[in-house]
Formats: C-alpha cells, sequence, structure tokens
C-alpha cells in the first residue's frame, strides 16, 4: 500500500509519466498590446464596469473589425492599473480558435495545463479541476468556429470568461457589439499608423472610403509608409476602386482582400513566395529557421523578403518570432497562385529532425511548433501524401505526450489511423491503432485500450511486422496487469521477451526482464521475481547503462521488502541510490530516497525516514513531478502516524489525495483513500473508515485493479468484524476469497482460517 518506485528507467511495466511541467501557479497569459488604438471609449466603459467573476460577456461583430484589438487595450490598462490582479487573482487564459482545431476539448486541455493538471480522464474533467475554487478569467477568441462552447462555460465556476466572436447568438450575459469606428476615429487611427504623413482632408475621404474597418485602416497605413504612393495618389485608387462589400457591410474580408492585393502587387517575386509559405504553416506564430525549411533558401536569402512582409504590414514581429498580423491575411495567404510552388514535402524532414535531436532540446522547439506539425499532417493527408503525412505524426508523438496534449493528440491519431486505413497502409494502421491503445490507457479505459492493442497485435502478426509486435505485446502486458489478469500479463510479456531476444535488441530484453519481473512480483512469486530483476541489471550493466541498472537493483530492493528481509532491501536500495547519483537522475535519487524512508520506517527510526521523504518530495517539486509528490505525501502521511500525529497524517493524506485526482493518479489515488480509511478505523471513527474503503473499492473495481478490490473487501470485513456485523463480514470475505487466489496473496490461508471461523 502505497508503495514508490525503485526508479524511473522507461520499463515494459512502467505506468508512471516522467516529470510533467513546472506551471506557473498563476497563469499571465495576455495578448500583445496594440501598437496603434483610437476610441473605443464606450466599450471600453462597459467591458471594464462588467468584466467580473462568473460573468460572460460576448464581443461581436465582423472580421477585420478590431475586437481582439480592443480587448489586448482593455486588458493591457487593467493590469496597468491592478484591476485585473484584484477581479482575478488567480491568473488569466487565453485561447484562440481557429479553422483547424475549433474543438472545446482543445480549449479545455489548455486550461488545464496553465495550472498543471494532468489532462486526465478527459480534458473537460481536467479543466474542471484546474478551475474549482479559483477566480480566473479566460479569454476565448473566434468562438464562432466551436459548436460546442457550452463544454467550456459549463465548467467555468467562479471564473469571468471574455468572448470575441462573429455571431451574436452566442450565450452571454452581456452582448457589446464592436461597430465601425467614426470618422473621427478612423483619421486619429490613419494619422497615427502613418505617421502623420497624411493631411486631415486626404485622411479623412480615405477614412470614409474604408468604412471604419480598422484592419483595412491599418493595412492602408502601412502601405503609405512603405511609399508606395502619396497619400492623393492612394485615394485616387480608393475612389476608383471603391470597396463595395465594405460599404455595405457585406463580407469584409473581401475588402481586406482588395486592400491587401494591392499591397501584393509591391512586393519582390520573393515576398510574395514567402507570405504563401507562410500561409502553407498552422496559424501560429513562427520562426525563421521554419521559413528557411520550408523554402529551402539560405538564411541570407530571407532577410529582404521578410522586411517587405513587415513593411506593407502582412506580418508583424514577436518577442520571439513573428505572426501574421491578423486572421483573414493568413487566410489570403492561404490562396495565393504562388502556394502551388510550396512543397509541402519539405517540412516533415525539418521536424523528424528536430524530435530525433537531444532530449533537453525538446523545451525549446516542439511547443512553439506543435500546432504547425498538426497542420502539416492535415495538408499532407488532403493531398494524398498519407506516407509523408503518417511518418511525420508517428515520429513526433511522443512530444504530444511529454507536453500533456492528449486532446489534440487523439483528433490527430484518428485523421492518421483514418488515412492508414484508406490507403492500405498496414504498417501505420497496426501503429496507430497501438497508438490509439496507449491513449485509451491514458484517460483510464483500459479495456478499451486491450481492444486496440489486440487489432494491431492481430494484423501485424499477419504481416510479420516483428517491432509493433513487441511494442504492441509490452502494452497488453501492461494493459492486462491493470486489469488484474497477472497471468495474462507474463504471458505477453513472455512474448514480448522472445521477440526481443530474437532480434537481439538487449535494451528492450533488459527492459522486458523488468516489466516481467513486477508481473511475477504482483502475482506473488517474489523469487522469480527476484532473478528477472538480477537478469535486468546484469544486462544494463552490459550496456552501461546505470540508469537502468539502477532501476533493477532498487526493483530487487522491493522484492527483499516484501520478504521481509529489510536488511537486503536496504543494500539494493543504497546500491541503486548510488548509480542514480552517479549519473545525477533527480527522479531516481528522490523516488529511491523515498523507498530507504519507508525502510527506516519499518525500523522504528520515524524521524530519518521524514528527513529522507521530505528531501524526496522537495526534488519532485522541483521537477514538477507532482504525480511522484502525491504519492510520497501519502507516504509521508505514514510516517506521522507512526510518530502519533494521527490527526496531521489525516490531513497529510487528504491533500495527497487532491493532488492524486488533480493529476489523474488514479492507481495511486484509490490506494490512499483506503489508507486514510485505515487511519480512521484506527481512530475508531468507524463510519468515516467504511466511506473511504467504499470510495476506494469503487474506484478500484471501475479501473480493474484486482489487488487493490481484494484489500479494500478485506478491510471492510475486518470493519465489519470489528462492529459485530458478522454476516455482512463474511460476505466480503467470500468476494475478496476468489481475487485473493487469482493474485496468489500470501494472506489466502489466513483468511480462509477466518471464514471458517466465522461460518
Amino acid at each position: 500500500s502505497g508503495s514508490v518506485a525503485a526508479g524511473h528507467s522507461q520499463t515494459a511495466d512502467n505506468e508512471a509519466v516522467g516529470p510533467t511541467q513546472v506551471v506557473p501557479r498563476r497563469p499571465q497569459q495576455l495578448p500583445a498590446r496594440p501598437l496603434h488604438f483610437v476610441g473605443r471609449l464606450p466599450e471600453m466603459q462597459r467591458l471594464r464596469q462588467h468584466l467580473l467573476p462568473d460573468r460572460i460577456i460576448l464581443l461581436w461583430g465582423p472580421g477585420g473589425m478590431g475586437k481582439s484589438t480592443l480587448v489586448a487595450e482593455l486588458l493591457y490598462h487593467m493590469q496597468n492599473q491592478g484591476e485585473l490582479a484584484r477581479r482575478f487573482p488567480d491568473g488569466i487564459v487565453w485561447h484562440q480558435f481557429t479553422e483547424g482545431q475549433a474543438q472545446a476539448a482543445i480549449a479545455l486541455e489548455q486550461i488545464a495545463l496553465s495550472w498543471g493538471e494532468q489532462v486526465a480522464p478527459t480534458p473537460r474533467a481536467a479543466a474542471q479541476r484546474a478551475l474549482a475554487g479559483r477566480q480566473a478569467l479566460l479569454i476565448l477568441e473566434s468562438t464562432e468556429l466551436v459548436a460546442d462552447l457550452e463544454d467550456i462555460l459549463a465548467i467555468r465556476g467562479q471564473c469571468g470568461v471574455l468572448l470575441t466572436s462573429q455571431r451574436q447568438d452566442q450565450p452571454a450575459h452581456l452582448l457589446v457589439p464592436v461597430e465601425p469606428l467614426s470618422t473621427h476615429q478612423s483619421v486619429q487611427l490613419l494619422r497615427k499608423a502613418a505617421a502623420e504623413r497624411l493631411a486631415p482632408a486626404t485622411a479623412s475621404q480615405i477614412c470614409a472610403l474604408l468604412g471604419g474597418l480598422p484592419l483595412a485602416i491599418f493595412l492602408a497605413s502601412r502601405y503609405l509608409v512603405a511609399g508606395a504612393m502619396t497619400g492623393e495618389q492612394y485615394l485616387a485608387w480608393l475612389q476608383t476602386n471603391p470597396l463595395a462589400a465594405l460599404a455595405h457591410g457585406k463580407r469584409p474580408q473581401d475588402s481586406i482582400a482588395s486592400l491587401l492585393t494591392h499591397s501584393l502587387a509591391q512586393l519582390t517575386a520573393d515576398a510574395r513566395l514567402l507570405l504563401a509559405a507562410i500561409g502553407a504553416l498552422g496559424p501560429a506564430p513562427f520562426g525563421k529557421a521554419l521559413l528557411l525549411a520550408a523554402l529551402d533558401w539560405p538564411a541570407a536569402a530571407l532577410h529582404q523578403p521578410l522586411t517587405e512582409l513587415l513593411r506593407y504590414g502582412f506580418v508583424q514581429p514577436l518577442a520571439s518570432g513573428y505572426t501574421v498580423s491578423h486572421h483573414l491575411i493568413y487566410l489570403y495567404a492561404q490562396s495565393l497562385t504562388e502556394a502551388n510552388q510550396i512543397s509541402p514535402d519539405r517540412l516533415p524532414g525539418y521536424f523528424l529532425e528536430l524530435a530525433s535531436g537531444p532530449a533537453e532540446r525538446v523545451g525549446d522547439w516542439f511547443p512553439a511548433n506543435q500546432v504547425h506539425i498538426t497542420h502539416l499532417v492535415t495538408t499532407l493527408i488532403g493531398l494524398d501524401n498519407n506516407e509523408a503525412a503518417l511518418k511525420l505524426a508517428a515520429g513526433v508523438e511522443r512530444f504530444f505526450e511529454r507536453f500533456g496534449y492528449w486532446a489534440q493528440w487523439h483528433d490527430l491519431l484518428a485523421r492518421c489511423l483514418q488515412a492508414a486505413q484508406d490507403g492500405t497502409n498496414s504498417y501505420f494502421e497496426a501503429r496507430f491503432l497501438n497508438l490509439l491503445g496507449m491513449y485509451y490507457d491514458h484517460i483510464g479505459e483500459v479495456a478499451q485500450a486491450a481492444e486496440q492493442y489486440n487489432h494491431a497485435l492481430e494484423l501485424a502478426h499477419q504481416l510479420d511486422f516483428s517491432d509493433i509486435q513487441l511494442k504492441v505485446l509490452i502494452n497488453l502486458g501492461i494493459a492486462a496487469r491493470k486489469l488484474g489478469d497477472i497471468s495474462q500479463a507474463i504471458s505477453y510479456h513472455e512474448q514480448a521477451v522472445a521477440l526481443s531476444q530474437t532480434a537481439g535488441d538487449e535494451r528492450s530484453t533488459a527492459s522486458l526482464f523488468l516489466g516481467l519481473g513486477n508481473s511475477y512480483n504482483y502475482s506473488g512469486q517474489p523469487e522469480k521475481a527476484r532473478q528477472l530483476y538480477r537478469k535486468s541489471a546484469d544486462l544494463y550493466r552490459q550496456l552501461n547503462d546505470l540508469d537502468g541498472q539502477a532501476s533493477a537493483l532498487g526493483s530487487i530492493g522491493n522484492v527483499y521488502v516484501d520478504l521481509g528481509q529489510l536488511a537486503e532491501a536496504i543494500a539494493h536500495y543504497e546500491q541503486s541510490l548510488a548509480l542514480f547519483e552517479q549519473v545525477d537522475s533527480q527522479w531516481g535519487i528522490a523516488l529511491t530516497g523515498a523507498n530507504l524512508g519507508k525502510m527506516l520506517l519499518q525500523q522504528g527510526q520515524a524521524e530519518a525516514a521524514l528527513t529522507r521523504l521530505n528531501d524526496a518530495i522537495q526534488r519532485l517539486e522541483t521537477m514538477g513531478d507532482r504525480r511522484g509528490v502525491a504519492t510520497n505525501m501519502g507516504n509521508r502521511a505514514q510516517v506521522y502516524h507512526a510518530l502519533g500525529q494521527t490527526e496531521q497524517a489525516i490531513v497529510e493524506l487528504e491533500a495527497a489525495i487532491a493532488l492524486s485526482d488533480a493529476t489523474a493518479n488514479i492507481r495511486v489515488g484509490a490506494d490512499q483513500r483506503g489508507m486514510l480509511g485505515q487511519l480512521h478505523f484506527a481512530q475508531g471513527e468507524w463510519s468515516a473508515a467504511r466511506r473511504h474503503y467504499e470510495q476506494a473499492l469503487a474506484i478500484a473495481r471501475q479501473h480493474g485493479y484486482r489487488r487493490l478490490v481484494a484489500e479494500q473487501l478485506l478491510s471492510l470485513a475486518e470493519l465489519c468484524r470489528r462492529l459485530s456485523a458478522v454476516e455482512e463480514a463474511i460476505d466480503y470475505y467470500r468476494q475478496a476469497l476468489p481475487l485473493l487466489k487469482e493474485i496468489r496473496s500470501p494472506r489466502l490461508a489466513e483468511i480462509e482460517a477466518n471464514l471458517r471461523q466465522l461460518s
């Protein structure tokens, strides 16, 4: 109960994820302040008055009307005066919906990750946990694209919500229409953005023809600043080419396209090609390296065309990289005839090279490029270049998992699997079925995961895809163990060992020995487990893999704990710790140190155990491993109980359970509920003990944790015996008995004797 893994090597049986991202406790996702802003005072006043917790405000108006600019200016002023922190002390999350990623699940995922929540079992559940008890501000832009917006609004709690949309028929407490600027405001904006280069009369006539549309005024100002025409010449052009669609309030994007085409005519061929390349990327910021890869240009060739796009307002600089100035400009870039000169085949190699680089570079490139990768995979599938799309998606899948982008990965998985099936690419079909199974395993749907694994295994076996068979057998073994079928888990992992040995894959074999050893240990065969762990340690030593060797030695220590041989356990933990320290594995140091702390507790050295566990928890907190923190808070609660501080132990366990739930650490959270029941039992608080046992039992049954089911049934039986509820105790013992036989529990004989005595 409350056991801690010995190490962090990825083994065939390793359910734990790596350290999660360290995230700020108070996210501040504010859009950049606009360079030029005028007017909108009535709208600003209404927004400042009504932007409050538990309120939904909708800004609506056509594209290019300045909704996002108004939001950015409002937030800048409110932050500058301390109003945002007072009204929304728990932070601000900003999300922009786009055509390719217009699902509520993706926004919910971002909300969850912004407060460090593990995205499980669903993005909605994770976001609800993140927002519970918080008073934050959610800014959701372009919500006209989202069909399931209500999924976000329903779980907002006490958070304020600010929406921008081209539709007004969306739920809100207050609707604020964003209308064209007045002539006076338009002139102010044009002259300000054009560096006062226009005579007031000329500016007034130009603005009258632009219809008060802020984006149109911005584009006109950039054209004039670039010096392509004088103000009078630009006015004459507008008079000759009236923006009819704009004048009648219909499809302002048509008018924007007209202005953009006028600016485009001033660009060199390279600048037009660069704009088309930007349109081929995803709707997200980009850097120079990505542009060079898309065009296969030398670095020196980028400066002049990029300068042209900046000058005419097509793109604008950010603190790091660049972005398209408005989404309507991005859509225009996608429509350029030069787009047929942009080969999407260049970029997969660029991203796959990044994916194969050093692990420490992950934080530098993946979050900033995830939208571009998703867009590229979708584009390649649309062009029937399925093989390139599937290779790219398969090559970066681990990074979606690493950063917790589960909703986005599931959406991409579905597209890739369909593309593999449509293109009769059986290899990738099997591969993505396996990946889909891993997704279901992550969200706790283990039976559904096993179903996908079996489909993948059948296909891989038929076509002799041995590399996929190996991966699937490993995953099937993990799923079987989670479902409580230890004998089946052993069978799968033994098949996987045979495959890896045939292939001469010693590293996989070493990892599989660890996983297989875990299964034997769970099945009550500690000596067999110890032998396999020793094989793993020896093989890792031959491979000079100190990290893997440390994990195997720690697992041997776990066996000796179960056998009651504490001196041997401590010796192996100390060997494991020395190796982890040699490779500076902070995670391994923390978890093995925690195991040593548990040994000290069993030896009656509670104070020394507390020191070890405090050190482990501090290291895990520094790494952002909230799951590890939650697990070891449960262990620390046991120390408090041993020190006679049972109330403190209960408080600690309650906090541990909350953190386990927040990180979707389902197995540990259920175990900790059982531990909490035991503490209440020790206090003579029978109803509280029963409540926590029953909660743990329900979770264990739901997820197929058979060993934990048996433990809670036995706890309930003992509670009923204490309360003289003999018939109920007998019933719980009888429910537990077949499970104890299946898992080969060492308590089987004891429980059979108890049952005979009561009967």
